[in-house]
């Protein structure tokens, strides 16, 4: 398999400083297909007990997954290219707490 090179941010503001939508506004900061939700089951199968993570902090993941679908159209912007991916299998490295949690929590553990 190839190695398609080092992670890369796909926020939209790196890409496409000018993304707007239809009405002109804003859009989000990623593209929603790649936002991945990890129900109850999911969670524990991974690992994951006890409390979660705070919003906002940042967890690195390893997937594989199986391509479901491809698809390439011509319009007249251009050419287009999409891929769809069904993830099979799954690691998550569980975030570190930071020194200052570390320091000043009052939790009994």
């Amino acid at each position: 398999m190839q190695h398609l090179g080092k992670i890369k941010n796909n926020d939209y503001a790196e890409t496409m400083p000018e993304h707007k939508d239809a009405m002109g506004e804003e859009k989000e900061e990623y593209p929603c297909g790649l936002c991945l939700n990890l129900d109850s089951d999911t969670l524990a199968k991974l690992g994951f007990t006890g409390d979660l993570p705070e919003v906002g902090t940042v967890i690195s993941f390893k997937a594989k997954s199986k391509v479901c679908m491809t698809n390439e159209m011509e319009h007249e912007n251009g050419e287009v290219k999409s891929m769809t991916l069904q993830i099979t299998d799954m690691e998550i490295d569980k975030p570190k707490k930071s020194t200052a949690s570390v320091l000043y929590d009052k939790k009994d553990e």
